[in-house]
């Protein structure tokens, strides 16, 4: 009787130890399931965070992207208004020119004078008028006329014409090529200045000098009279100026060019001794003269020579013919003037 009440007390105890145990047990998975559910609600909310921050991050980036290409599109805009261009306008009845200037914010004379008209004529239905965005003048390139003689006449510094222009080569101008001069009231024409100094010289006598020097006067190499100050004479060519003396387009231009056709007349600069006649290199056939007291002047790429080596020649010889041999893109004189063999500006010499 005593081992069955053991045995039943025993059994009941370990049914209770059983039973604690099961509970504990599936407490601490409740536990466990628990957390792992915080955790994921955790880690939900983290990444629900940092996805909504991503956006953010990336709609910023967007706008800034958006933001930018607006502005290119701004300076694009910008950069068309600005550009130089030539203007056509039509006529319509009751425009003055006073107003047509007013809607392209540019001077009346701009207008005026890019299309030959005085400030106060009068328009007519349907004309057709050409003028530059810009205050200046519009300029068709006469017969024999060059870029440096349109700056050097006109005042204006030739680097801005070539910019406003956008030329690829200014040395090459087409005749009745449209150039914008900028910031000038009025044009004045080289070759219409060149006509008018070529008729007020035409009375000034020029002796022709034969190949071979017979006939010719003396003179002393050595005198007073081809000193600094009065070294002293006229272009020996007639025609313009179209390049100058020193830096040209990145290289060092040792004269001056003067355009003319091939045959006009070259004349020697002062009194001297032909010291070479010849063909050299890029000066094609080449006269130099030796004047005395250091002073030698080039007359390069003539068509033809008429004075020899040893020759002594008077100011205003015919000594040349204008041409375009050697190392030359146009008929045209290249003259120079040295000064104990160092290139001088011949147009400090000219009188």
């Amino acid at each position: 009787m005593f081992n069955k009440r053991v045995y039943k007390y025993t059994a009941l105890s370990a049914a209770v130890i059983v039973l604690v145990t099961a509970t504990a047990i599936t407490s601490s998975k409740n536990k466990i399931s628990n957390t792992s559910v915080n955790n994921v609600v955790l880690t939900d909310k983290k990444s629900e965070e940092k996805d909504t921050a991503n956006k953010e991050n990336n709609s910023n980036v967007n706008n800034n992207v958006s933001s930018d290409v607006l502005d290119t599109s701004n300076t694009e805009e910008l950069k068309k208004d600005t550009e130089v261009k030539i203007n056509t306008y039509t006529v319509k009845s009751g425009d003055t020119l006073d107003s047509i200037a007013a809607i392209y914010n540019v001077k009346v004379n701009t207008i005026s004078e890019s299309n030959g008209l005085s400030l106060n004529a009068s328009l007519k239905d349907g004309q057709v008028l050409e003028f530059p965005s810009i205050d200046g003048v519009l300029y068709k390139i006469k017969e024999g006329e060059t870029l440096w003689d349109l700056a050097l006449l006109n005042k204006v510094d030739i680097n801005k014409i070539i910019k406003v222009n956008n030329l690829e080569n200014p040395e090459k101008l087409k005749l009745n090529q449209k150039i914008i001069i900028p910031d000038i009231s009025s044009v004045k024409s080289p070759a219409l200045n060149a006509s008018l100094e070529k008729s007020s010289s035409s009375n000034v006598s020029k002796k022709t000098v034969n190949r071979g020097g017979s006939g010719l006067s003396s003179v002393s190499l050595g005198s007073s009279s081809t000193n600094n100050s009065s070294f002293k004479g006229s272009l020996p060519v007639s025609g313009s100026i179209s390049s100058k003396f020193g830096e040209r387009w990145g290289k060092f231009h040792k004269g001056i060019d003067i355009a003319a056709s091939t045959g006009t007349n070259v004349y020697a600069f002062a009194d001297g001794k032909v010291i070479f006649s010849g063909l050299q290199n890029s000066y094609g056939n080449l006269l130099i003269i030796d004047h005395g007291n250091g002073f030698k002047t080039y007359y390069a790429h003539n068509s033809k020579l008429l004075v020899s080596e040893g020759q002594v020649v008077e100011k205003g010889d015919h000594i040349a013919e204008v041409g375009s041999t050697g190392n030359s893109t146009g008929s045209h004189c290249h003259f120079e003037i040295r000064k104990n063999d160092s290139p001088v500006n011949p147009l400090n010499y000219i009188k």
